[in-house]
């Protein structure tokens, strides 16, 4: 069985961070870091990376966070999830593990949104504005196995609570 974390925030949250600090804590066995930035970094560099354009992107990266599940692969994916998308989600989770043969454990990447937008700020590949517009709309209670608040935990710590789910 393999095993997949489900890291969902809004863009500048944590959530790269905290899934480098994963692969540190749960060195053991290897974990590969799957992440929507990904997906989107394969455009043309005048085509805009957004769920207009292709509506169907977390569809796909869905459908390949399976394949590797279900070739013994253990992943940390790193994505926004929102209510509003075409796959929120609970969809996602199911899509990636359609038969529940795999541990799949999901956590909420939070912190305060003057936090993310000065984060933002220093990014120099985000929009302005990008996660305020995403702040209200991505978490919904009783999604989630845990919540990770990255503005009062750092990544190390963060990761620990997380790997204990698995030990």
């Amino acid at each position: 069985m393999s095993k997949a974390i489900i890291l969902n925030g809004t863009s500048s949250s944590g959530k790269t961070t905290l899934a480098q600090a994963l692969q540190e804590t749960l060195s053991q066995e290897p974990w590969l870091h799957f992440k929507m930035d990904d997906f989107w970094a394969m455009l043309p560099k005048d085509v805009e990376a957004n769920s207009t354009n292709f509506p169907y992107m977390k569809i796909a990266m869905a459908i390949a966070v399976s394949g590797l599940l279900d070739t013994g692969h253990n992943v940390i994916v790193d994505l926004v999830c929102a209510s509003s998308d075409k796959m929120a989600l609970p969809d996602f989770k199911q899509r990636i593990n359609p038969h529940n043969v795999h541990e799949v454990f999901t956590v909420a990447v939070t912190a305060d949104l003057a936090v993310i937008e000065a984060r933002e700020i220093k990014r120099k590949d985000r929009a302005n504005g990008l996660a305020r517009s995403q702040y209200d709309i991505v978490h919904h209670e009783g999604q989630y196995d845990l919540l990770v608040d990255t503005t009062k935990q750092k990544p190390k710590a963060a990761a620990a609570e997380i790997a204990k789910h698995f030990s």
